[in-house]
């Protein structure tokens, strides 16, 4: 899916550990926000909590519609 993307572990409940090397967040972002609710970032933390404030921007954004 990403040019850079590999499979670091297949997990017995059929979920993936992957990565990917990106020269800047915004690169990788949109792709794992297509993911979501399916995802869980183990790292870096600052990029993790850096989505977490999109999505809960992008929430108080649907429930003030």
């Amino acid at each position: 899916m990403f040019p850079t993307q590999e499979i670091k572990e297949e997990r017995p409940d059929g979920s993936l550990v992957v990565s990917f090397c990106v020269g800047q967040y915004e690169a990788i972002i949109n792709i794992l926000k297509s993911w979501i609710p399916n995802i869980v970032i183990l790292a870096p933390e600052e990029f993790k909590i850096t989505l977490i404030k999109d999505v809960k921007k992008w929430l108080k954004r649907q429930e003030s519609v």
